[in-house]
């Protein structure tokens, strides 16, 4: 019998020692800041990173990337800390979106962007209108020459280390807080000045559940996805739409995944989310591991997710 049991705890230790099977998860929106930030945003967490990636770790988060926060303004030095403390090899990565800066120095923009992809895992750039010209929201996007030379410098060929060619330089992402309407015409004028860009909409677009409007600039983002070759929509705040979780996923995420599920990637919003792990189920059970990573995956060019390639061979899929 010991013969038995030797093989027995030989095959055991085996299994533990197998890379993980979780389904892939990339978490691709949500803020971190420091203990001592500025007047942080009331929140349901933290925002401290030791606390989200053991939020992450519970989660079986593979990739998360981080968004500058907007009371860090465009001080990106908290941000290039955070990703580069995390040891490599851990179970979760860290990848940084910066803030856009509409007043820089002329013809720093570009280069600013390159210094922190250089220094740190930078994949793309947000564009908050708002701090374009808080009192007149239609003067943003489009009209900026140092806007228009960011977008489109992301979407040209990177020459560096996120190589890989013709893969763009990054990922630029807008948030509409105003919705989808108030910009429209300043998105449409991004979108031609260079279709190659990558870009993500973030939170539905905040279109409002359960109002004329926010239901009429719904239907104008799914036309937007359905026309377009580059733009996204990130399945994320939900409690920010006014409406209840059912509500969103039906009126909202359904919807997208029914039009076009490989352009729908999921983001936590963290420390704002009431229950991350309330959300990601409800996002995997509706658009599965496309939307919960592989999507992403492909968008903004990271690595393979750590057992990415063991999940593939035990599915019987060819690795490439």
């Amino acid at each position: 019998m010991m013969p038995l049991f030797r093989h027995i705890r030989q095959f055991l230790l085996f299994l533990l020692l197998l890379p993980s099977t979780h389904p892939l998860t990339v978490d691709t929106h949500l803020h971190l800041w420091p203990s001592s930030s500025p007047s942080p945003p009331p929140s349901p967490h933290s925002g401290l990173p030791s606390d989200y990636l053991a939020l992450a770790s519970k989660l079986s988060v593979d990739h998360s990337i981080v968004t500058q926060p907007v009371q860090l303004k465009h001080d990106h030095s908290f941000l290039v800390d955070a990703i580069n403390a995390v040891p490599v090899g851990s179970k979760n990565h860290l990848h940084g979106v910066s803030l856009f800066d509409p007043l820089p120095s002329p013809g720093r923009e570009v280069a600013s962007f390159a210094s922190l992809q250089s220094s740190s895992s930078f994949l793309g750039v947000r564009f908050n209108p708002t701090l374009f010209n808080p009192e007149d929201p239609k003067d943003t996007l489009s009209t900026s020459p140092s806007c228009l030379r960011m977008y489109s410098h992301l979407g040209a060929p990177a020459d560096g280390p996120r190589t890989n060619l013709p893969k763009p330089n990054g990922v630029a992402s807008l948030l509409l807080m105003s919705g989808f309407s108030t910009y429209e015409s300043q998105v449409l004028s991004l979108i031609s000045s260079s279709p190659s860009t990558p870009l993500v909409i973030d939170h539905f677009g905040f279109s409002k559940v359960g109002t004329k409007e926010g239901d009429r600039d719904f239907m104008r983002l799914l036309e937007l996805i359905q026309d377009t070759d580059n733009v996204h929509v990130r399945a994320s705040a939900a409690f920010r739409m006014g409406g209840t979780t059912d509500e969103v996923v039906t009126s909202r995420l359904k919807p997208l995944l029914a039009a076009r599920k490989e352009r729908v990637v999921y983001g936590s919003d963290y420390p704002f989310v009431p229950s991350a792990e309330e959300w990601r189920d409800r996002v995997r059970e509706e658009g599965g591991e496309e939307v919960m990573g592989l999507n992403a995956m492909g968008l903004y060019n990271v690595p393979e997710a750590p057992g990415k390639e063991e999940r593939k061979r035990r599915r019987g899929e060819e690795a490439v």
